[in-house]
């Protein structure tokens, strides 16, 4: 069912609409629901912390029935020594000895230990105190059959899960997961959350964000990437397709289609990188501000006509046209009788996104996209990112990745296991290298990830997904350094 075709007659008949119904959701209805499952994006410092930071410590074994008082023991001549020690609480301190790893299961306990049941403490790590002074305290706490002191390596900061736990505890030493992330949302934060967006229908979502592309690619005004603006009950407030390469005189905007010297290969392949401001995030947060203001100007007018109360205005269709007028009175462009550019295209250009932008509902006030989610059937780029972070977007989901360009995702290449996403790298054995840049200096780029979604130095922190399922050739396989 082609729905840029199909709208009007999903539309009902002026006056004659449900009032208590959303127009859209007959239309929304239509759309065949994406099957597949979403994946929690890592942070930045999930990525950084994956593999452990190992430090060596010292492990002594000790009789069961005196292990506490040794460990109180232990720990007083710690704290005498350094005023910060290091905390352990991720790692069991008192454990047996058929729980050690294999690898440290090898240490022969002295033959006074195997008389009676033992157990093993993980004392602390080898910079806090030297080896002498521990020996000499153990000495003084069991001065009858002095333990032997044994070093291991243990990981010094905590697992962000229960699977790197036992991956840990095999490895290194006995870890303990307490369903804390110290380095990204909560583990009870994102379940909640993907219950919510379960109910939003994210299936059908990332299904319009689809169409949504296939739309204004059609028109040949931009790739094939499409985004869709809901608010947490699911309900659609925007949706937007790439527009770069719109060529609209009326707005003086003139942006070739032709090869202009950009990417080669790919689904986009010669026609150049385009509008920037016209990318599918940058045309749907200006049509939420658009709206916005249209809903602003609505209220105001209904209210120096009727006192209060008054219900929520709508949109019409003559508050939002299909190509609006962009011209201030007054202004240099009107004087030369040429009209103002308009580059962020924050106006719809389909009629599935006119329908949209004019049924869909959204309520007056509120900053910008504060408490609305996203969902994109591409990874954003940079630029996009940092605009999804400042308009203040609750979730966000995608589909595809964009290993080189994206700038949610904080796993590289690397951390991939074979899926789809690559965005044609197979033409590597093709390409000259004309650049001066090594296959190394290659690598290193497609593995940088930015996880700008959750950077604790950046002022907005969001949940992020990554939407994956069996057919992802609905998703444009565009070149591998496109700007989403």
């Amino acid at each position: 069912m082609n729905l840029h075709s199909s709208i009007h007659q999903n539309s009902c008949p002026e006056g004659q609409c449900n009032t208590n119904s959303n127009p859209f959701d007959n239309v929304l209805s239509s759309i065949i629901p994406r099957q597949g499952r979403l994946i929690p994006l890592r942070t930045k410092a999930e990525v950084e912390h994956s593999s452990p930071h190992i430090i060596q410590a010292y492990i002594v074994e000790v009789p069961q029935k005196s292990a506490n008082d040794i460990l109180k023991a232990i720990d007083a001549v710690i704290n005498a020594h350094t005023t910060s020690p290091p905390n352990l609480q991720h790692l069991r301190r008192i454990i047996k000895p058929s729980h050690l790893p294999t690898h440290l299961q090898h240490p022969i306990p002295s033959a006074d230990l195997r008389k009676s049941p033992t157990l093993h403490l993980l004392v602390c790590p080898t910079a806090s105190i030297p080896v002498l002074t521990l020996n000499t305290s153990l000495a003084a706490i069991l001065p009858a059959h002095p333990p032997s002191v044994f070093v291991c390596d243990i990981p010094l900061y905590p697992p962000t899960s229960q699977q790197q736990a036992k991956e840990w505890s095999e490895k290194y030493w006995p870890a303990v997961w307490r369903k804390y992330n110290p380095f990204g949302p909560q583990p009870s934060e994102i379940e909640k959350a993907e219950e919510g967006l379960m109910r939003c229908l994210v299936g059908r979502m990332m299904g319009l964000a689809v169409e949504m592309g296939r739309g204004v690619e059609e028109m040949g005004c931009g790739v094939g990437v499409g985004v869709v603006v809901a608010d947490g009950m699911g309900r659609v407030i925007i949706g937007a397709g790439d527009g770069r390469w719109g060529n609209d005189e009326r707005f003086g905007c003139h942006y070739r289609r032709e090869d202009d010297g950009g990417m080669e290969g790919g689904s986009n392949a010669g026609k150049g990188n385009g509008n920037p401001m016209a990318h599918a995030v940058m045309r749907a947060i200006g049509m939420v501000a658009r709206k916005r203001r249209d809903l602003a100007t609505s209220q105001a007018q209904h209210t120096r006509n009727n006192p209060p109360p008054f219900p929520s205005p709508t949109i019409s269709q003559e508050t939002a046209p299909l190509f609006p007028s962009h011209q201030d009175p007054g202004s240099e462009s009107e004087m030369q009788g040429k009209p103002k550019p308009n580059h962020f295209i924050d106006h719809p250009l389909t009629p599935l996104e006119q329908h949209i932008y004019t049924h869909s509902p959204l309520e007056p006030g509120g900053y910008l996209c504060l408490d609305l989610d996203i969902y994109l059937s591409h990874e954003p780029c940079v630029m996009c990112s940092m605009a999804i972070l400042h308009s203040r977007f609750s979730k966000l989901i995608f589909a595809r990745r964009m290993l080189r360009t994206g700038g949610m995702s904080a796993e590289g290449e690397d951390h991939e296991s074979g899926e789809d996403g690559g965005n044609n790298d197979d033409d590597d054995s093709n390409e000259s290298n004309t650049d001066g840049m090594n296959m190394n200096d290659k690598e290193e780029k497609i593995t940088s990830g930015y996880g700008l979604f959750y950077r604790p130095e950046l002022n907005w922190r969001m949940l992020a997904w990554r939407w994956e399922e069996e057919d992802m050739d609905v998703y444009p396989d565009l070149h591998r350094d496109t700007h989403i």
